[in-house]
Formats: C-alpha cells, structure tokens, sequence
C-alpha cells in the first residue's frame, strides 16, 4: 500500500498490508493517516531505483518494526534507508566512466568533460568549476594526460597573480587539475598517472584576515543586506549572514528542508565538509521563505529554493546574485569586497561580541568542529540554531 501523507516524505516506501490498517485511514487505496495502534508487527518496504549506464539498477529492502513503534518514526527510518540507497546508487554512478575510454593521452579537454558527466549524474554543483575551467585552463584543453608538464600549471597559476586574483584562485589551479587526475586513475586499473599539479613546495595559503570591524560597522553590514529592496537577492544575504557559503545557498531545495523539525539540510555534495550537515531553521530563514513561496506555503514548495529569473527550473544565477551584492556593498561603502567575508564577519561576531569558542564558530560555519571538546561531545543544532538566532 502506497501512502499519501501530507508534509512526510514518503518516496520509495510502502506498506505491506496486513489488515492491520483502518479503513478510515485509507483513500483512494493509500494510507492518509498515521494515526494507528498495531496489535502485532509491521512491514514497510523501501525501493530505490536509478539509470545508471542505460539500465534500471534498484535496491530495495523491507523493513520490520514492533508494534510499539508508531507509523511516523517507521517512515522516518523507511525514509532515511531511502535515502542511503539513493547515496549508494548515486556514487555507483559517480564512479561509472567506462574503463575503456580511458587513455594516458586522451587530451585533458576529454577528461574534464567525461568528470563533469559523472557530476552531473548526482546534481553536483560544478557552476564555479566550470567558469574557471573556461576562464583559466584554455591552455591545458589540447594537451594530452601525460604530456602536460608542471610548468603548464605554474604557468596559469602565474597568470592569475599578474591578473590581482587571490592566492587562493591561484592555488585553485592546483587543486581542479590534481582532481581530473585523480578521478581518471579511479576509473582504470591499467595504469597511473602522475599529476603534474603537485602542491608540495607551495608556500602557505595566506588566507587569513582580520575585518577588525566594530560592532556598530558589523550591525551596520547585516542592516543593509537585510533591509535591500530587491527579492531574491534579499533572502540569499539573509541565508549568507546565518554562515552559509553562496554555492550552498543556491544549490538549496525545497525538499531539504524538514518544516517539522524546523531543520534544513546542506548535502555533502554541495559542502565542503563531505558530508550531510544539517542546522536549525531560524525565525529570519523561515521569513525568507515565507517571502518566496508568496501564496503558497513554505511546506508545499519543490523544486530550488532561490531559482533563476528565467528558467524556474534552474538555480539562481551567481554572476546575477554577484551583481546585486555589488550595488549594497558599494552603496553601502562595506569595508571589504568579497561575499565570502560575511562568514568572517559573522566568525568575529560570535568571537569576540558572543564570547563562543573555536567549536561552535566551526559548525554555524559549515566546518567539522577541530578542537579537543568537539571528540567527547557534539553541539546540537538546537544550539547552534538558538546563538545564529541571537
């Protein structure tokens, strides 16, 4: 039996009937209502299913539960287990370039096309990677695997400097080359190749910088963005100021959020943690949504949250957002240029105004807590959630 609950995510499950479910809770031959005493155990079954290389492949597995377990906390499990095999069939798909394509001196150009095929298959984000790749590597496009040279990459890393970009857009060609390598060597055991973007013998990254802002400048910051007229690019600087990065944002959806246990979801192919992390969803981040659901309520919205403002079925465009932040941060006179600085902004706030330690400024941001407290103990979101919200 298939359910149709409303605001519970019920895909991939179903209910092996046992006569144990009222006929008042059923329409239309689906459960409507969890809302049910068992006398014996239950089953639900959980099935996923994916293409992968032009064929069907599912997973699937029925579940058991005691009868003291109530339906709901049934589903939510069903639902996780869902969840896991999607992962799973996900990263088989990750993994399926076809082994005999694969050549020591297919041109660099063909092995970046077939990684971002692999990409695209899960709904990675690879907007960023993809302008940088068009913008910087040109020189690498026609260039065999094993014929590109370390100063091929020192090359382009040099043009950058000579450009003013920063010392991390430099080491960025460093970092996208090493990948393409490394996911060309997962997919073949004939043979190896060695990166020619070796890190070792690079300098530090000099990442570190002190806004030193004061409090009334930092309020003054967090006014504007959230006073600007614009919708919405309003509601994205709101998402920005709670910590989150600009690709989480706008690779957010509708079905990441749980309204019922007022959370949300930032998956691990959209962060930089690589894994799933979930936090709170304030009072404001509610409001925003509320504001670009418009009629509609928040809890009945699919689909991306922040969408393009041509086609309702991408997300919102970076250059676009980029173009609005530009205006409020130079109407506005901020005292620094990149949006990435409203995570450093807001890691100073909760410092040195909030007093919190190294742990807590690690997770608002999106980071895996580092510190010695963070092996016995983990902060809930809960508590993360009630300090963005002071």
């Amino acid at each position: 039996m298939y359910f149709d609950l409303k605001n519970k995510q019920t895909t991939g499950i179903t209910y092996k009937d046992d006569d144990q479910i009222p006929k008042s809770k059923i329409k239309n031959g689906k459960i409507i209502n969890t809302n049910i005493t068992f006398k014996k155990p239950y089953k639900l079954q959980v099935r996923a299913s994916k293409q992968i290389d032009r064929k069907r492949v599912i997973k699937k597995e029925t579940l058991t539960f005691d009868p003291k377990t109530t339906l709901l906390d049934a589903i939510k499990k069903a639902s996780k287990k869902y969840d896991d095999f999607m992962t799973e069939l996900s990263n088989t798909a990750y993994n399926g370039i076809a082994s005999n394509i694969i050549k020591p001196d297919m041109l660099f150009q063909v092995a970046w096309e077939l990684v971002r095929d692999k990409e695209d298959k899960i709904g990675k984000d690879n907007r960023v990677e993809k302008q940088f790749y068009s913008n910087w590597l040109q020189p690498l496009y026609k260039k065999p695997l094993n014929r590109i040279a370390p100063n091929d990459i020192k090359d382009i890393a040099d043009r950058l400097k000579r450009a003013g970009r920063s010392d991390r857009t430099q080491r960025r060609t460093y970092q996208v080359v090493n990948y393409i390598y490394s996911e060309i060597n997962k997919s073949t055991t004939e043979f190896v190749l060695i990166s020619p973007a070796s890190m070792k013998g690079l300098p530090p990254l000099r990442n570190k910088t002190n806004l030193d802002l004061t409090l009334e400048k930092s309020k003054a910051v967090a006014k504007a963005l959230r006073d600007y007229q614009i919708s919405p690019f309003r509601e994205v600087f709101m998402w920005l100021l709670h910590g989150r990065r600009r690709g989480e944002v706008l690779a957010l959806k509708w079905e990441d959020i749980n309204f019922e246990d007022n959370t949300y979801m930032i998956k691990e192919i959209s962060n930089k943690a690589g894994i799933n992390m979930t936090y709170k969803l304030s009072k404001r981040l509610y409001k925003t949504l509320e504001v670009l659901a418009g009629t509609k309520k928040p809890e009945k919205m699919k689909g991306h949250v922040f969408k393009s403002i041509n086609d309702n079925k991408k997300p919102l465009n970076e250059a676009t957002l980029r173009n609005h932040w530009i205006k409020v941060r130079d109407d506005n006179s901020f005292p620094f240029t990149r949006m990435h600085d409203l995570r450093k902004l807001l890691g100073e706030y909760l410092m040195n105004q909030m007093l919190q330690n190294d742990n807590v400024v690690d997770t608002v941001l999106g980071h895996i807590p580092s510190g010695i407290a963070s092996r016995y103990a983990t902060i809930k979101n809960t508590t993360v959630g009630s300090i963005v919200d002071k």
